[in-house]
């Protein structure tokens, strides 16, 4: 449990699911500060702007767990759903676009937009 300032009255709450609340922990410490505060599981994302609502995530590549707001590295969105401009998803991350994988797109759109 944690507790919980909803509705201006001070109350213990269950801890959500996809959330570990150690002991002593509360809602308004939901950043890592010295204080307990509910922190989210692997595998669940929940924001800063509304900390205690969790979304599950895809997998644990995208959502390591901590603090609110929590992405793997370059990824971003709801859940870390989404890999940052330029990247894209290989297995279990995301990687930076490179000049030959822009490169060979090129050619290959050119050849599949040519009448024959």
């Amino acid at each position: 449990s944690y507790l919980s300032s909803s509705s201006g009255a001070e109350r213990c709450a269950a801890c959500p699911p996809g959330m570990t609340c150690e002991v002593g922990s509360d809602a308004r410490n939901t950043s890592a500060t010295a204080r307990a505060f509910p922190k989210v599981r692997p595998g669940h994302w929940s924001s800063v702007d509304d900390p205690m609502s969790v979304f599950a995530c895809e997998d644990e590549a995208h959502c390591p767990g901590g603090p609110a707001g929590t992405c793997a590295a370059k990824t971003e969105g709801v859940a870390c759903a989404h890999c940052a401009a330029e990247h894209f998803w290989r297995g279990e991350r995301c990687e930076a676009c490179s000049s030959t994988a822009k490169s060979v797109a090129v050619p290959v759109v050119l050849v599949c937009l040519c009448p024959v």
